[in-house]
């Protein structure tokens, strides 16, 4: 059985990385796979050790060089790990799908191309309720993200020496924009800690992969303008980090942290979220879509939410992300009690009890996802 891995091995984006995780438990369970790699959304190329290790190639081709690429490849298996618009097609293999959605419900136009595929792979059980209810026909199973548990073993230099100041860091890593709700977070954040002096919120932002040089003064206004809405004597103290950091460097900003908080309202999966549980950091996330794979009481502080449509969220394809679909709405009166719990759990210096607990619950998880696992249970179910 040979497979074609068709996805975009190269770049920075979320599906890359999983992708590049998912290629690596494959070879690790024995699997022939090839390569053909493509860049999603336009995001810069991945510069790192990975991608090169997997002799992933770094051009990018054309639309018509992909088409005869596959033409010409003798798998029997085409794997896509792509969204279902930019994805291929081949009559002559057998075609497998790995995606992931954040909202209830899935385009008319993706189930119209899912279901021409013969098998989809989703990243969390919400999914395949959302695109069973979608009118998806094909048979739509779950499979998780895999890693490598070593990883979160060793340890990481962080850079924000400054974070020693404070005795309990609040940190999250997300882009900005109405999904990852970032504007709510520094709304509970600065409400619910107003006047505390020994806490810290590290928010390791971005806007646009692709024009980073004025994300800072962005993210800044951003703060400013929470501030002044919200028209307190005293704020909490927020501090941005905004330029590219590599999977180190971001390890060791989640070992130097206390808690990871992140009150998306849709997720897939969501690979900060993971290395922060992994790594026993407590999240403080919402109870939706992907969080629910690998967070829940034993190791973090989830957050009630409630499904309400869609509103604001801009993206390139007109289709998506419309008001006829729902997404998770976290309640921000619960966000600011879980967030003060994480709190008074690591202030107390509770390390045999609770928060130990919860640590301890949080870093077995990779043993659960590792390559070893999921690889040869993803190729079987191919």
């Amino acid at each position: 059985m040979k497979i074609l891995y068709f996805a975009p091995l190269n770049d920075i984006s979320g599906y890359a990385n999983a992708a590049r995780q998912t290629l690596v438990a494959l070879k690790r369970a024995g699997a022939d796979v090839s390569t053909l790699a493509c860049k999603f959304d336009q995001y810069f190329v991945a510069n790192t050790e990975e991608v090169d290790a997997l002799h992933i190639e770094a051009r990018p081709r054309t639309q018509q060089e992909f088409v005869k690429a596959i033409d010409d490849n003798d798998a029997d298996i085409l794997l896509n790990h792509l969204t279902p618009d930019v994805s291929a097609l081949d009559t002559r293999k057998f075609n497998v799908i790995i995606n992931s959605w954040e909202t209830d419900r899935i385009s008319p136009e993706w189930v119209s191309l899912l279901n021409k595929m013969h098998l989809c792979i989703v990243t969390c059980h919400d999914n395949i309720e959302a695109y069973r209810k979608s009118g998806v026909t094909i048979p739509v199973e779950f499979m998780p993200v895999p890693c490598d548990p070593s990883f979160y073993t060793n340890q990481y230099p962080c850079a924000l020496t400054e974070l020693n100041n404070y005795r309990v860091k609040f940190y999250s890593i997300a882009q900005i924009s109405p999904k990852k709700n970032i504007g709510n977070l520094l709304y509970a954040y600065l409400t619910e800690f107003s006047g505390t002096t020994d806490v810290v919120l590290v928010l390791k932002a971005y806007i646009s992969v692709m024009a980073q040089n004025n994300d800072l003064e962005h993210i800044k206004s951003m703060v400013r303008n929470v501030k002044e809405n919200l028209k307190l004597k005293h704020f909490p103290p927020v501090m941005i980090v905004a330029e590219p950091y590599t999977d180190e460097q971001m390890a060791g900003l989640h070992q130097a942290c206390d808690i990871f908080v992140l009150p998306s309202r849709g997720e897939g999966w969501n690979m900060p979220a993971f290395d922060a549980v992994s790594f026993g950091k407590t999240p403080v996330v919402t109870n939706a879509g992907g969080f629910k794979e690998y967070i829940n009481e034993t190791n973090g502080y989830p957050v009630s939410a409630d499904l309400v449509p869609i509103y604001g969220m801009k993206h390139p394809v007109p289709y998506l992300y419309t008001s006829e679909e729902k997404w998770a709405e976290p309640r921000v009166s619960e966000l600011m009690q879980q967030m003060r719990f994480a709190y008074n759990d690591v202030v107390s210096g509770d390390t045999g009890n609770f928060r130990a607990s919860k640590v301890r619950a949080g870093t077995a998880i990779p043993q659960q996802f590792s390559y070893e696992k999921i690889g040869p249970e993803l190729l079987s179910l191919i």
